[in-house]
């Protein structure tokens, strides 16, 4: 193989590996994306939970308050517990 050849290899394969690096980036942006739109979802789900609650029992504010940190606390345990096991 002569000179030429060699370093258009090289580009070629530095071209794969920025492409590849490129894909991964793309999957993780449109991973974390997903991620935000579930836990809006979530929170969502939450904050109409509370109202019903609040609706048809009467229930101290400081519980209603609790339930709903503690509720949205699980839900950014479980994404965080995700995409730890994902990066692994």
């Amino acid at each position: 193989m002569n000179i030429l050849s060699k370093n258009a290899l090289s580009d070629i394969e530095k071209y794969n590996e920025l492409r590849e690096q490129e894909e991964k980036n793309n999957m993780k942006k449109m991973n974390n994306l997903n991620l935000s739109i579930v836990r809006n979802v979530a929170y969502n789900k939450i904050r109409k939970m509370k109202s019903t609650i609040k609706e048809v029992i009467e229930v101290d504010e400081t519980l209603l308050n609790m339930i709903d940190i503690n509720m949205k606390n699980a839900i950014n345990k479980i994404i965080n517990d995700y995409k730890a096991k994902e990066i692994k």
